[in-house]
This record gives C-alpha cells, structure tokens and sequence, in this order.
C-alpha cells in the first residue's frame, strides 16, 4: 500500500458526499505507472501460455474395441475425377503421347460401412406351473449404436471401411495416339494400372493433333 500524500485534499462531492483526491508528485505517478505497464504485461503472458496454437483434437471414441478412424477422402463421384486426374497426368508422361484426357465408366456407387458399439443382454425368467414343471423362458435383446468422433470441432461417425465402385472401363483421347506404338503404350499401361482386360479400355486420337 502506498502511503497516503501530504497533499491530499477533500472537496465536497454530490449528495454531500466527500471525494477524496490525491496530490501525488512525479516520483509517485512514475511508480505507479511502471507497476500498471508490469501488470499488463504479466496478463497478456498468463493468456499465450493457457492459450498455445490450436492443434487438431484426436480422435475420441466411443467404444474401446473399435478404431478411431477418419472419413474417408473421396467417394463415388469424387473417386472418379480423382482417378480420371491421376490417370491423365501418368499417361502425359509416355513419350510421344501429348495431351491426354482419360474418362472412367464405375460399377454403381461406393458403400460405406460405420462402426458401431454393440451390446448384448439375455434375460432368463423360470416359472413353476400348478402342476410343479418348471418352464425356463429366455429374453435377448440386441443394441447397436455408432461410433462418433470428435473432428474439427464436431461429432461425425468412424467408418470401419468402404467399398469403392469398380472400373467397368476406360476411355484415353490423347493427341500422340495417332502414332500405333504411342496408342499401344497408353492402352498398356492402363491395363496394368488397373488390372483391367484388353477389351475394357480404348484409346484414340484427340481431334485436331
């Protein structure tokens, strides 16, 4: 506590109140000001160690025995432009074979499986007819609830896995196909990239090459 000045004087204040004011020198006023900037600074400290840089939450679950997955990346349509990119920027890559644009035909969509927190519990009940035969009958009852993870902030279900649809064919329009050694490579390798048979993958020449 400081002590009090010998310069304090009082004024009537309103309501026949009396205010108190204080006369302090420069010594004073310097002090107090270098204490209020030391206090500011201890304030803002405090706050950026409770408050480091945000960092993605891991994943909480709700079952032990299930993985704290993430959604997955692409599905159905995105699958397909994702695919049709990778395979148009490989194929660019053949000598010879210029601009290439690939278009990708799927077998129906993709199938995505979620993991769930099941419970099982079994109720026996045992009654006694008149007659003193004991009859033993037996409940079940099934639960299942799905897995959520904390993401970003909010609750989304775990996937357990996905099914991606299959290619059902390929179509490459590059404008190096009109050479017969280019075309047989670029149908070539799409055939190894994707494990597909000759006749599901077709290759021709891009109008104006």
């Amino acid at each position: 506590m400081l002590p009090e000045s010998k310069n304090n004087w009082s004024r009537p204040g309103p309501a026949g109140c009396k205010v108190k004011w204080l006369n302090l020198d420069r010594a004073t006023l310097i002090k107090l000001s270098l204490l209020a900037g030391l206090g500011l600074v201890l304030l803002v400290t405090g706050r950026l160690i409770k408050s480091p840089a945000t960092r993605p939450a891991p994943a909480e679950s709700g079952g032990e025995s299930y993985p704290t997955g993430t959604a997955v990346p692409v599905t159905g349509a995105g699958y397909q432009k994702n695919l049709e990119a990778q395979l148009a920027a490989t194929l660019s890559q053949i000598a010879g074979a210029g601009q290439v644009i690939v278009q990708v035909s799927l077998e129906g969509g993709s199938s995505v499986s979620y993991a769930t927190n099941s419970q099982q519990e079994v109720r026996s009940t045992e009654e006694k007819d008149p007659a003193g035969t004991t009859r033993t009958s037996q409940e079940t009852r099934n639960e299942a609830q799905v897995v959520m993870a904390r993401a970003g902030g909010e609750e989304q279900p775990v996937v357990a896995g996905e099914t991606l649809p299959a290619v059902r064919g390929v179509l490459v329009v590059a404008s190096g196909a009109r050479d017969p050694g280019v075309k047989e490579q670029l149908a070539r390798a799409v055939q190894v990239l994707l494990g597909l048979p000759a006749h599901k993958v077709m290759v021709l020449e891009k109008e104006g090459a």
